[in-house]
C-alpha cells in the first residue's frame, strides 16, 4: 500500500488553467474546515444541483461515510493523473435506472496543458427535454486530506467556461462546471463564492460524493479498476525519483548543441520504457524535462544581464529557478504579485528557496514586478538575498528602495540635489519617505491627490510623519501635485514644514502661495508692478487674492468667465471681497477676461473698485469702458476728434454708445449690414438711439456701404479708413448747430 499524498510526492504541477486571466480573490483567508468537520454544504449547493444529471447527493454530513473508508483509502493511493482517469471511467460507464448512458461523450484531456479542464462531459440529449446537449467542464483536485480547494482554483474553472462561451459552440446556459475536490473545499468557497454564482450550475463533489455517484449509477470501483492505477502511480513516483537523480546528465545532454530537447526525450523514453511502460506511454518524461529545463518567460529579464539559465526548481505556481553568471550559481525567486512585498512575503520566498535549492552556497536573487513595502530596504528579510531587482519598463533594475509609485517624485527631488534614503510609509493611504541633502535628512510627505490641500490635510500630514520618522531633528518637506487652499500660505500648519513644493509642468517649484489656476493673472499683475501676497479664496466659485505695490495692499477679484459683467455681478464681487479681506483699508482691484455690460463704467458698482482691468491679447489693460467689440469704431471716431464716453447698448442685437466732442454728447449707432441701408433700416437705427433716453447733442450713424439718399437728410457724410485700410462711412448730425460747423 502506497501511503503518500500525491501532490507532495510529485513536485511538478502541470496544466494550470490559462484560458483567461485568473481573478484574484482579495478577501483574507478565513479559518478552514478540518477533516472531521465538513460544514453542512446542503444549503449552499442544493440550488446548484437542479439539472437532469445530479452529480452529488445533497446531504453532506459532518462526518465522512464510514462505509466508504476502505475504498477511500485505496483511491488516495493513486496520484492526480490516475485520479482523472478514474473519474473519466466512472462518467463513461454511468447509467440511469433504465440502463441509458448519462453521458453521450466523455473526454479526459491530456495530462498537461489542458487549460484547467481535466474532463469534458456531454450529457446524453435523450435525457433532456429540449434534446440540447449540456456540456460540463470538470476539474479534478485529488489533494491529500486537509488540502482544500480555494476560491482561486474554483474561479479558474469558471474562467474556462467563459472561454467555451467565446468559441460559440454552446449556449451560455448549456455550459456548467463541476469541481471534484477529493478533500473538499475551504470555507471561503461556501461562504463567499458559491452564493454569488447565479447564471450557471457550479457543482462540487468530494471523494465520498464520487464514490456514491458511482454506486448510484451502476459503476464498479474494485481492485480490477484500482490496482492498475496504483501500479501506474508507483511507477510514476519511481520514474520521477530516477529522473531527479539523473538531472545533471540530462542537463549535459540538453547543453550539447548537437542534440535537441525532443531527441533527449526520445533517448530517455527508450531507456525507461522497460522499467516504466505506463509512464513512457504518456507525456510524463517530456513534461518533466520541459518543465525542469525550459526557462520561464521572466528569465529573459535576467538574460539581458548576462545570466545563463540552469533549471526550474519551483513547484505549482511558484517561479523558482537557478541561473549562472561568472561561475556563480544563483537561485531566483520571481514574484509576479501586483502588491508590494512585505517582510513576511520576503521571508516566505526565502523559505521556499531553502526547500528546493540543492547547494547551500548558492547565492539568492529576489525579483518583484511591483515593489516592496516600507521598511524592507533596511530589513533583515531583504538582507538574506544577494541581489534584489524590481521590474521597471520591462527591464530589471537593481532595487534601490524606491517604490515604483514614488519614483517620478524622487527623480524630481534629485534635480534639487536630494538623494533617496528610505521608504517610511508608501501605501494607498499615504506616501512618506526620507531623503538626504548634504548631511541633512528630510522626511517627505507627498500629497498626490487632485484636491487643493487644506490646513486640516496639512496637519494630518504632519501627524503621519511624526508617527513614522525615527529622528525628531529631521527636517520636513511637503509636496503637493494639486495646490493649497486659501489661507494656508501664512498658516501655522504650513509653517511646520521646512520646505513646501508644488509640481508644475513636471517640475518641482518652491511653493509661493500662488495657486496654478491664477498664476497667469498674477504674472500679468507683476508686469504692472504688483507682487503676490496671499490666496484669500480661490476655488470653483470665486477667485480672490491679495497683492502689494509699494506699501499698499490691494485685494483682487478675478473674473475668468465668458459672460459680460453687469452691476449685479460687480456688487457680488465687492461683497465676496468684504467677507475675506482682513484689512478694511485695503484697496480693491477688479479684473475681467470678458467685458462689462452697458452702464457699468459710470455706475456706483464699479466706483467701489480702485482699479479695474480687462485682459486684452494676454495683457492687462486699464478698463476705459470700451467693449472690445466696438474698439475699432471708437478708434475711427477718434480720428475725427471724438472721445468715447459710455457704452449704452452693445450686444448681439445692436451697438449703441456715446462719444464727446467740444463738450457735446453724440450718440453713435452702428450697422452690421454689408449693403446700402434702406430708409426703414436707417429709421430703426435712429429709433434705437431715442430709446436710450439719454440727453444728446448729436447723432452719428456708422455703416459699411452708406445710406440711400432719402435717409441722409440733415447728416454730414464722411468716408474714413481704419489702420487696416477698411473703409467706413459715417453720418454726423449736430442737433444744436448745422453739420457744416462740425
Amino acid at each position: 500500500m502506497l501511503n503518500f499524498p500525491v501532490n507532495k510526492s510529485i513536485n511538478f504541477n502541470y496544466g494550470y488553467g490559462n484560458y483567461l486571466p485568473i481573478k484574484k480573490n482579495k478577501e483574507q483567508q478565513l479559518k478552514q474546515i478540518t477533516d472531521n468537520d465538513y460544514k453542512n454544504y446542503s444549503n449552499a449547493i442544493s440550488a446548484m444541483n437542479k439539472s437532469i444529471v445530479s452529480f452529488g447527493a445533497n446531504n453532506y454530513t459532518t462526518q465522512l461515510d464510514p462505509k466508504n473508508k476502505e475504498l477511500r483509502e485505496k483511491i488516495f493511493q493513486i496520484d492526480g493523473w490516475c485520479f482523472e482517469k478514474l473519474a473519466g471511467y466512472i462518467f463513461e460507464n454511468a447509467q440511469n435506472e433504465n440502463g441509458k448512458k448519462l453521458f453521450d461523450n466523455v473526454e479526459v484531456t491530456k495530462a498537461s496543458g489542458d487549460g484547467g479542464v481535466d474532463i469534458l462531459l456531454e450529457t446524453n440529449p435523450d435525457l433532456i427535454l429540449d434534446n440540447q446537449k449540456k456540456r460540463t467542464l470538470v476539474q479534478c483536485k485529488h489533494n491529500s486530506k486537509g488540502n482544500w480547494v480555494d476560491i482561486e482554483t474554483m474561479q479558474q474553472l469558471a474562467d474556462c467556461r467563459e472561454k467555451e462561451m467565446f468559441q460559440g459552440k454552446y449556449k451560455k446556459e448549456d455550459i456548467n462546471c463541476l469541481m471534484i475536490a477529493s478533500s473538499g473545499v475551504n470555507n471561503n468557497v461556501l461562504t463567499y463564492y458559491l452564493p454569488k454564482i447565479k447564471d450557471f450550475d457550479y457543482k462540487i463533489m468530494n471523494l465520498d460524493d464520487l464514490i456514491d455517484f458511482a454506486k448510484k449509477h451502476k459503476v464498479k470501483i474494485d481492485d480490477e479498476v484500482l490496482n492498475p492505477l496504483i501500479e501506474e502511480t508507483k511507477e510514476r513516483c519511481q520514474c520521477h525519483q530516477e529522473l531527479l537523480s539523473q538531472k545533471n546528465r540530462i542537463k549535459e545532454m540538453i547543453d550539447d548543441e548537437s542534440m535537441t530537447i525532443d531527441e533527449v526525450i526520445k533517448i530517455l523514453n527508450d531507456e525507461f520504457k522497460g522499467k516504466y511502460p505506463h509512464i513512457v506511454k504518456g507525456n510524463y518524461i517530456s513534461n518533466f524535462i520541459k518543465h525542469a529545463f525550459n526557462p520561464p518567460e521572466c528569465f529573459e529579464l535576467l538574460k539581458q544581464k548576462g545570466y545563463k539559465f540552469e533549471e526550474n526548481l519551483g513547484t505549482g505556481k511558484q517561479i523558482i529557478f537557478s541561473v549562472k553568471k561568472d561561475n556563480e550559481t544563483f537561485v531566483v525567486y520571481y514574484s509576479n504579485r501586483n502588491n508590494f512585498l512585505n517582510n513576511h512575503r520576503i521571508d516566505s520566498a526565502k523559505n521556499s528557496i531553502d526547500k528546493v535549492k540543492t547547494n547551500k552556497d548558492d547565492k539568492l536573487i529576489l525579483i518583484s514586478i511591483s515593489g516592496f513595502c516600507e521598511g524592507t530596504k533596511t530589513s533583515d528579510s531583504l538582507k538574506n538575498f544577494d541581489k534584489v531587482y524590481t521590474v521597471v519598463n520591462d527591464e530589471l533594475q537593481e532595487y534601490d528602495g524606491i517604490p515604483k509609485k514614488i519614483r517620478p517624485i524622487v527623480d524630481l527631488l534629485k534635480q534639487e540635489g536630494f538623494e533617496f534614503e528610505e521608504n517610511l510609509s508608501v501605501n494607498s493611504a499615504q506616501t512618506i519617505f526620507s531623503v538626504k541633502k548634504g548631511n541633512e535628512t528630510f522626511v517627505v510627505y507627498y500629497g498626490n491627490s487632485n484636491i487643493a490641500l487644506s490646513n486640516i490635510y496639512i496637519e494630518n500630514a504632519k501627524n503621519s510623519i511624526d508617527k513614522v520618522k525615527t529622528n525628531k531633528d529631521d527636517k520636513l518637506i511637503l509636496i503637493s501635485t494639486s495646490n493649497f487652499q486659501e489661507g494656508t500660505k501664512t498658516s501655522d500648519s504650513l509653517k511646520n514644514f521646512d520646505k513646501v513644493y508644488t509640481v508644475v509642468n513636471d517640475e518641482l517649484q518652491e511653493y509661493d502661495g500662488i495657486p496654478e489656476k491664477i498664476r497667469p493673472i498674477v504674472d500679468l499683475l507683476k508686469q504692472e508692478g504688483f507682487e503676490f501676497e496671499e490666496n484669500l479664496s480661490v476655488n470653483s466659485a470665486q477667485t480672490i487674492f491679495s497683492v502689494k505695490k509699494g506699501n499698499e495692499t490691494l485685494v483682487v477679484y478675478y473674473n475668468n468667465t465668458n459672460t459680460t459683467l453687469g452691476n449685479v455681478y460687480i456688487d457680488r464681487a465687492k461683497n465676496s471681497i468684504d467677507k475675506v479681506k482682513t484689512n478694511k483699508d485695503d484697496k480693491l482691484i477688479l479684473i475681467s477676461t470678458s467685458d462689462f455690460q452697458e452702464g457699468t463704467k459710470t455706475s456706483d458698482s464699479l466706483k467701489n473698485f480702485d482699479k479695474v482691468y480687462t485682459v486684452v491679447n494676454d495683457e492687462l489693460q486699464e478698463y476705459d469702458g470700451i467693449p472690445e467689440k466696438i474698439r475699432p469704431i471708437v478708434d475711427l471716431l477718434k480720428q475725427e476728434g471724438f472721445e468715447f464716453e459710455e457704452n449704452l447698448s452693445v450686444n448681439s442685437a445692436q451697438t449703441i454708445f456715446s462719444v464727446k466732442k467740444n463738450g457735446k454728447t453724440f450718440i453713435v449707432s452702428c450697422s452690421k449690414q454689408n449693403k446700402v441701408l434702406y430708409t426703414m433700416v436707417t429709421n430703426k437705427l435712429l429709433k434705437s438711439i431715442d430709446d436710450t433716453n439719454k440727453n444728446k447733442d448729436g447723432i452719428i450713424l456708422v455703416t459699411k456701404n452708406g445710406i440711400y439718399e432719402n435717409g441722409k437728410e440733415g447728416f454730414d457724410e464722411k468716408t474714413i479708413q481704419d489702420e487696416n485700410g477698411n473703409e467706413y462711412i459715417i453720418y454726423i448730425k449736430d442737433l444744436i448747430i448745422s453739420p457744416a460747423e462740425i
